[in-house]
């Protein structure tokens, strides 16, 4: 690249150290980037005495309104940064806060859930105890009737029981859907079951029918939990001590309206149509004459309940 003489324009051969014109030295380009840095430190340095001049020749009231203003410019950026670090300080605060709240919100939660857990384990244990009362000494209450006649997977509704006529034990009528079915519970062998009786006519005899002697009723036990005996013959057995048999019951009717029986038969197989056999076990004499003197307190205390059999 061509090189000229910076005093007086003559052109310059490469590594020419004077102009052979002028005789001026020739300057390297580090030696002309050195004095222009020169040149502009000098600019700035008369720009800085310049600007002291010129506030020196300012009046104190406009020097003061100057001051004024640079503090107000560097307090608002300083009260800016001090409000944007309050803000975020309430927001940290906030978001604390809130998590406390959250983790007390659970807290309390799983409390609750412990509480409940709690007074559902005492209910079930508190359930458990009363039928173990109930499937040890009986159903006290009708409300346990329903509970004891499930141990025995007897179902319905009962509308009718003869609780606490005798200690030995009682009759229940239930329904299911739109029939009735008669049950017994035994307390003295520990057992229940179901009735059906074999003829209405009987049937509403014993219920209705005027004072005498020697009526007969005849009607089927359905025992649950029987266990084999001298009356093994009797009916027909099945699975788990399920023992059916028919009884043929001959009763007097008083005229306080008890029944009471007077003898009872039986006979052997499902469908029998003659009973010659006696009934030899206490256990099963004793659960016919249940069933002869309670049928009828059965019956008038259902009528109570508006329930018409």
């Amino acid at each position: 690249m061509a090189k000229f003489c910076k005093q007086c324009g003559a052109p310059l051969e490469v590594n020419q150290k004077f102009c052979s014109e002028c005789g001026s030295k020739v300057l390297t380009e580090e030696h002309q980037e050195r004095s222009l840095s020169k040149f502009e430190m000098f600019q700035k340095g008369v720009q800085s005495i310049s600007i002291l001049e010129k506030w020196q020749q300012w009046p104190k009231k406009k020097k003061w309104i100057a001051v004024i203003a640079v503090v107000a410019v560097l307090g608002g950026g300083i009260g800016g940064g001090s409000y944007y670090m309050h803000v975020k300080q309430l927001e940290a605060e906030a978001a604390l806060a809130a998590q406390e709240e959250a983790a007390k919100a659970e807290e309390a939660k799983k409390a609750e859930e412990a509480k409940q857990a709690e007074e559902a384990k005492k209910e079930q244990e508190a359930k458990l105890a009363e039928e173990q009362r109930i499937a040890s000494t009986g159903a006290q209450t009708p409300a346990e009737v329903p509970i004891e006649l499930g141990f025995w997977n007897i179902s319905g509704t009962v509308v009718a029981t003869t609780l606490g006529l005798s200690p030995d034990g009682y009759l229940a009528l239930l329904q299911r859907g739109n029939t009735y079915v008669y049950a017994f519970v035994d307390h003295k062998a520990h057992r229940a079951g179901e009735i059906s009786f074999d003829s209405i006519e009987e049937f509403y005899g014993i219920l209705t029918g005027p004072n005498g002697r020697s009526k007969r009723l005849v009607f089927e036990l359905k025992i649950h939990g029987d266990a084999e005996g001298a009356d093994s013959k009797l009916g027909t057995w099945g699975s788990n001590g399920e023992h059916d048999f028919k009884v043929c019951a001959f009763y007097d009717r008083n005229s306080d309206g008890s029944r009471v029986l007077k003898s009872y038969f039986s006979a052997r197989g499902a469908h029998p149509d003659r009973f010659h056999e006696y009934i030899q076990e206490k256990k099963n004499v004793d659960l016919a004459r249940l069933v002869v003197a309670q049928i009828r307190p059965l019956f008038l205390e259902a009528d109570r309940n508006g329930i018409k059999l």
